[in-house]
């Protein structure tokens, strides 16, 4: 059974809504707020400049904060914690310069860092519309996936040309209930994971990132977060079957799966530079898991500064898996 993840908006949103899956769903939900103040707490090894350090980031929508972690260690302590403008985080992604692109999905916008900074640069707005992550292009171009509107219409994915902080046009995903997470290969093709109207689950392709959506489904229970590797496979987060699984597209069966020791929900998933390890985040335990990839021996789980109290949701490594 689809496992439900309790999270709500923000006051201004007239309605309580909810996301099936890692989903929203009003009710018992917290009630997040911006974080009050530019806080990073502790000390940040590596700085802007020199990016000596490779970190993960890891979401907690339920407290709005984002844990950094030196990759390196066993069950390692955060070196540093972002609050500032953070208003329910939960998809992150990192670019070539090492930017960290922020879904706020209770705040309807996409907040950006630089590395080491402890205050966002810019805001991408995304008025009436709940995103669940932003990914980049290398042409500059921002794909934002939206979860639903905030009046509970189906989702869609803005998209942000040029520089712009307002979305420029805007994608649509055919026949969805929900949009969930998206990703982008090499040759400038976003393809997207939703929900469908028939209660089954899909992934669409948008070639060079336009048009109209081409379908690429492949076997999965309910999509999680997915990037290419860099032999250009979709690793793809199953939320439901608690796996992560390798598609060599168009192929639409695994030809790799490698699952959790705990048997919970993958909702956040993040390779490693080079593709030599990926990280997987498990809402229903509240840990963070590193794999070696592809061999798929765990390496290291990461539970200090997490819990089930604030569970973890998207997770990006920096310096991030290149397109």
């Amino acid at each position: 059974m689809r496992y439900l993840a309790q999270v709500s908006a923000v006051a201004a949103f007239a309605a309580a809504f909810s996301i099936t899956g890692c989903s929203l769903h009003g009710s018992a939900a917290p009630q997040p707020g911006r974080g009050s103040g530019a806080a990073l707490s502790g000390p940040l090894v590596g700085s802007p400049d020199t990016g000596t350090t490779p970190i993960l980031y890891v979401a907690q929508y339920g407290s709005n904060a984002i844990q950094i972690y030196d990759q390196a260690g066993t069950n390692q302590s955060p070196i540093g914690t972002l609050t500032s403008s953070l208003s329910g985080p939960w998809g992150l992604f990192v670019t070539g310069t090492e930017d960290l692109y922020v879904a706020n999905l209770a705040g309807a916008d996409v907040v950006i860092f630089h590395k080491g900074a402890t205050s966002p640069y810019k805001t991408l707005s995304d008025p009436g519309e709940l995103p669940v992550i932003a990914v980049v292009d290398s042409t500059g171009t921002v794909y934002v996936a939206n979860n639903k509107t905030t009046r509970g219409g189906p989702g869609s994915v803005s998209v942000y040309a040029g520089g712009s902080t307002t979305p420029t046009s805007r994608l649509t995903v055919p026949n969805n209930i929900e949009v969930l997470w998206c990703a982008l290969n090499n040759h400038h093709n976003l393809f997207v994971g939703y929900y469908k109207t028939n209660h089954t689950n899909g992934l669409v392709k948008f070639v060079g990132g336009a048009g109209t959506a081409k379908s690429a489904d492949v076997t999965i229970q309910f999509p999680g977060q997915m990037e290419f590797d860099s032999a250009q496979d979709l690793v793809f987060a199953d939320e439901n079957a608690s796996t992560v699984n390798v598609y060599e597209l168009p192929t639409k069966t695994p030809v790799a799966q490698y699952a959790t020791p705990s048997g919970g929900t993958i909702v956040g998933l993040a390779l490693t530079k080079r593709s030599a390890n990926f990280y997987v985040s498990d809402y229903g335990t509240g840990a963070v898991y590193e794999f070696s990839y592809p061999a798929g021996v765990l390496v290291d789980t990461i539970s200090t500064g997490l819990g089930t109290s604030s569970p973890p949701t998207g997770v990006a490594t920096d310096p991030s898996a290149p397109l």
